[in-house]
């Protein structure tokens, strides 16, 4: 739908719960993140962990998310 109307992919984000997530033995990614370009590029593959135990969020999520949270 996207290169309908001239975006591409620019950066790709794969979002798992855990580093352990898994399902069927690949780990399971929940959601992904697009940014979209004008410009037609090779997109860059990120991979961002939300947690490393329960309520334990990792450095990475933390800063991404760290102005939407007071309490983060």
């Amino acid at each position: 739908m996207a290169s309908e109307v001239n975006l591409f992919p620019n950066r790709i984000c794969r979002v798992r719960g855990t580093e352990t997530s898994r399902h069927g033995g690949q780990a399971e990614e929940k959601r992904s993140m697009v940014e979209f370009s004008f410009e037609k590029i090779s997109p860059k593959i990120e991979n961002l962990t939300v947690e490393t135990s329960r309520h334990k969020y990792t450095e990475e999520y933390k800063n991404l998310v760290r102005e939407f949270y007071l309490k983060m």
